[in-house]
């Protein structure tokens, strides 16, 4: 709740714009999921898309809000999505100049990992991991909206709510 009414009080929290203006949507409440496929195998970089629609679409129906959110997914893999959410978010793919500059960070970087030895390699961490970190630069394109959250899909929103909102005036 904090952190509603800090977007309130910084001004984020827009009222709705008029059907057919040229003012921004509101606020995305946003997560971004990128699928990866080799051959057979689908590996997800993403564990809580079900939990986390659920808790996206309860924090756009939250008052405070004032019906100004929108929650939306970036992705690859619309029928992942799909299959994960509900309610249905919205849902946008990456764009191609993005996923165009991530794959050419990845060849540079599986280039390099080969000439590094093991203990020069340290902690650059997975290739998964920082393509999908990289997809997250998703959310500045959209510049519909008054302000984007863009948060990892494994918040919980209400995690100490009980998976719910917490009734007004609670701390």
């Amino acid at each position: 709740m904090r952190s509603l009414l800090l977007l309130q009080l910084l001004g984020c929290v827009p009222t709705v714009a008029p059907a057919g203006s040229d003012a921004p949507r509101g606020l995305a409440i946003a997560a971004s999921q990128l699928v990866l496929q080799s051959g057979t195998e689908v590996a997800s970089i993403g564990c809580g898309m079900v939990k986390w629609c659920y808790s996206a679409a309860a924090l756009a129906r939250l008052p405070a809000l004032n019906g100004t959110a929108e929650v939306v997914v970036f992705t690859n893999d619309q029928d992942l999505v799909l299959s994960q959410c509900l309610p249905t978010p919205r849902i946008l793919p990456f764009s191609r100049e993005l996923q165009a500059d991530v794959s050419r960070w990845e060849e540079v970087q599986r280039a390099r990992r080969e000439t590094l030895t093991l203990r020069e390699r340290g902690n650059l961490g997975s290739l998964r991991f920082g393509m999908a970190n990289l997809m997250k630069w998703e959310a500045f394109r959209h510049t519909e909206y008054a302000a984007v959250l863009l948060l990892d899909d494994d918040v919980d929103f209400f995690l100490h709510s009980g998976g719910g909102a917490a009734p007004p005036g609670a701390p």
